[in-house]
């Protein structure tokens, strides 16, 4: 079961999310695979059943009986919280009751601050200051509503942390960082994974010498990627002769002030899907790539794309952007996020093209981790927690009381990005007090058999009675399994 602060299929998402949904689609099939996230003061908890969807509304903040009853209900052998924002309170005390193994991934600084970026009044990184005052007046001038004390926000989610079975971290940096605050039991660094083309596309940009000299903003455009110091920066790259480029961002999000001959030289290419990206960078053929994240990045998926294409970077002096440029040698790290510090790096490898060309041949030699490569590292890692756990077998008379729910097929999954609806009982499901589930048996029974006919043979139309029925088998295999263990 996979734990989020906002569903991945609705909406603008961000790297959270991206995450999640990429685990999902590709393990949908080996897994049954559960997410679960707030909405008002309830939770959704959504069940991917190969190609479709069952939706639930769980009341599971209320007490701690209803979450055991939802975790042994649905048989949940692994929970993997993605963000903490919205978690149910008793969730990981309920879990760790139940000896049900629980995973943390660390997207960003949430844990550490309320303030989530990092970044402080003055546009810069704040160095996480000792002193506490300088962080109340930080969340007074950041927030509108009063909010706790950055002590008081670290020992709530320093006992969360403890209760975890293991830490999962996007780089060294970062795990560095939440080290020095909060005592960590177990750990481990994965790596995002990108889309990458496929084969036989063009691996880097073809005549860049004849080009004239270019750089691109890779991205979409926010305060604390640095939109401000991009704002200043491009007009003074036009006019010093160097073509900017905007990818991932709409000309309407920047000024309309700019001269229009500094405009001549800029050139807006609007949103891209995560599989295009690589693709329509090795397009547009910028010598550089300009990443200029005021926050102290968990990972940046933007830094394996420009490299994937085979373009240099310019990167900030924090966090994972700063390291893996260091580590790689992939590109260049300014001393200080500021419109000068931009501008002479820019200008000196449009002069030197000898380094640039040193910075193109370290590129080259930057591994490239694959969305792929990601998700057989965590088939890998799931297979292993639960082959040294207990599994958790459904119990059918609560899964019975469990009537009312929409089957539909997620976005992601249709090829016209529409979702299609297959069946709909009920509007949604409601989760009543334990003790009142029995009053709703006679009622939903029959609700139940019809859902699951339905969806059978909806199933069975679109995929066959091989691959419809593989999901009740696995199902056996797993009781089966926990029967040979006892």
């Amino acid at each position: 079961m996979y734990v989020l602060h906002k569903p991945f299929d609705q909406g603008f998402i961000g790297g959270t999310e991206f995450h999640a949904e990429e685990l999902i689609r590709n393990l949908r099939y080996e897994y049954v695979c559960y997410v679960l996230y707030p909405e008002g003061e309830n939770h959704l908890l959504e069940e991917f059943a190969d190609a479709f969807v069952l939706r639930h509304v769980l009341p599971t903040s209320r007490n701690d009986e209803l979450i055991e009853g939802v975790l042994r209900g649905f048989g949940i052998d692994l929970i993997h919280i993605q963000h903490l924002m919205g978690i149910p309170r008793l969730l990981l005390r309920v879990a760790c009751a139940m000896r049900i193994p629980v995973v943390l991934s660390i997207h960003d600084h949430f844990p550490i601050c309320p303030n989530l970026w990092l970044v402080a009044p003055h546009g810069q990184y704040c160095g996480l200051p000792s002193d506490p005052l300088i962080h109340q007046r930080c969340l007074e001038t950041t927030f509108e509503e009063p909010t706790p004390s950055v002590s008081q926000w670290r020992a709530h989610y320093a006992q969360l942390l403890r209760d975890v079975d293991l830490t999962i971290f996007f780089s060294e940096d970062t795990r560095q960082r939440f080290s020095k605050l909060f005592s960590l039991s177990r750990t481990r660094v994965f790596p995002y994974g990108i889309r990458l083309p496929e084969k036989g596309t063009s691996e880097s940009p073809q005549g860049q010498d004849e080009r004239p000299f270019s750089v691109c903003f890779l991205g979409y455009a926010d305060v604390a990627k640095g939109k401000d110091l991009i704002r200043a920066v491009a007009p003074q790259l036009a006019r010093a002769g160097v073509r900017v480029h905007f990818l991932g961002s709409l000309e309407k999000d920047w000024p309309i002030s700019w001269p229009e001959r500094f405009r001549k030289q800029m050139f807006f290419h609007g949103r891209y899907l995560a599989d295009e990206v690589v693709t329509r960078l090795r397009e547009i053929g910028p010598q550089l790539v300009c990443l200029l994240s005021l926050l102290p990045e968990t990972f940046s998926r933007t830094l394996s794309e420009a490299w994937a294409a085979g373009i240099p970077v310019i990167v900030g002096p924090v966090g994972a952007q700063a390291e893996r440029v260091r580590q790689t040698g992939g590109g260049v790290v300014l001393l200080t996020l500021k419109a000068n510090a931009v501008m002479e790096a820019v200008l000196e490898l449009k002069r030197n093209r000898q380094a640039h060309e040193a910075l193109r041949a370290a590129v080259k030699k930057i591994p490239i981790y694959s969305e792929l490569d990601m998700v057989g590292e965590y088939r890998t890692f799931y297979r292993t927690i639960l082959m040294n756990s207990t599994l958790q077998a459904p119990r059918d008379e609560f899964v019975l009381a469990i009537a009312s729910y929409q089957v539909r097929t997620p976005s992601w999954l249709s090829r016209t990005g529409k979702p299609i609806l297959h069946a709909v009982q009920d509007e949604q499901t409601t989760l009543e007090q334990p003790e009142r589930m029995r009053d709703l048996m006679p009622r939903t029974v029959v609700g139940q058999l019809l859902g699951l006919v339905s969806m059978v043979y909806l199933r069975a139309c679109k995929f066959g009675w091989k691959e419809t029925l593989g999901r009740p088998l696995r199902k056996l295999e797993r009781r089966f399994i926990q029967r040979l263990r006892r």
